[in-house]
């Protein structure tokens, strides 16, 4: 007992000095997208503090642990954070991708809390708050084997929808086809959820994605083989035929069914006729 409470007593100065709030941006992820966390460092020392590594000691440290209550280990060496200046009673945010130093491409659920050394000769570390979060999958609407251009190598587009945090989104996943490897997976946009994309490839080997994000609005997407987002347009449904991507026997692929749409003029357009409107009539 007394023992517990030295070690309390001990650690209330500390405690008292940062407060420590860590969230990651989503509660949901898809396997092998970027895992991100926000971290806040409030500073209550009542002076202005320096964090920074000494020696082989960071400043911050993150631990995760699998629903094994298993902690994991890093891909490699242990990650390096710049120094932080905290001014008395000023608040830092920091967006850190984990995913770079931990492998959290298994399905689960994990928890993850972060501590922060506080400058000294100590080494007196303040937790922050616990947080989960759980990889999942997503459903796989399409796959395409395709070439890359001038090389000998072969990867693999896989389009998947994914419903979780309350909305449905379209995801694009890349693999190397002989190695297996993933070489990118990314969100591309929210999507109505009863609505399904419709997909084409061109003669360069780019995905193109149309589908609707409103009622009425639909997006096209090009990516290209490298996961690189080369084009997004907006449409609204055309007088005749339902919206549709149209494959060219070159190769090129168009969107048909559809009038081009700018929602940064619509919004400026009804920003202008909603002051005219304003206007009394004499």
């Amino acid at each position: 007992m007394k023992t517990a409470l030295l070690l309390l007593l001990f650690c209330l100065p500390a405690m008292a000095q940062l407060n420590i709030v860590m969230k990651p941006t989503k509660t949901q992820f898809v396997a092998h997208e970027d895992v991100t966390i926000g971290l806040s460092i409030t500073n209550r020392a009542g002076k202005t503090i320096t964090l920074k590594g000494a020696g082989l000691v960071n400043w911050l440290n993150i631990d995760v642990h699998d629903n094994s209550r298993n902690l994991l280990s890093y891909k490699g060496s242990a990650p390096t954070f710049k120094a932080v200046k905290i001014a008395a009673g000023e608040t830092v945010q920091k967006s850190i991708k984990i995913s770079d130093f931990y492998d959290l491409s298994r399905y689960g659920n994990y928890s993850i809390v972060a501590y922060v050394t506080l400058p000294g000769d100590t080494n007196e570390a303040v937790r922050s708050n616990s947080s989960r979060f759980t990889i999942t999958n997503g459903r796989v609407l399409a796959t395409q084997k395709i070439g890359m251009p001038g090389t000998a190598t072969a990867r693999r587009y896989e389009v998947l929808k994914f419903n979780g945090d309350k909305r449905a989104d379209i995801y694009v996943k890349i693999t190397n086809d002989y190695t297996k490897q993933v070489t990118s997976c990314q969100p591309i946009s929210q999507i109505i959820n009863h609505s399904e994309p419709k997909i084409a490839i061109d003669r360069s080997n780019n995905l193109h994605l149309l589908y609707m994000i409103t009622h009425s609005t639909y997006v096209h997407h090009v990516v290209t083989p490298t996961g690189k987002i080369s084009k997004r347009n907006f449409h609204k449904p055309g007088a005749y035929g339902d919206p549709r991507l149209v494959a060219f026997a070159k190769g090129d692929v168009k969107v048909a069914g559809t009038t081009p749409y700018d929602p940064v003029k619509a919004r400026k357009a009804a920003l202008e006729g909603k002051k005219l409107s304003d206007r009394p009539n004499f």
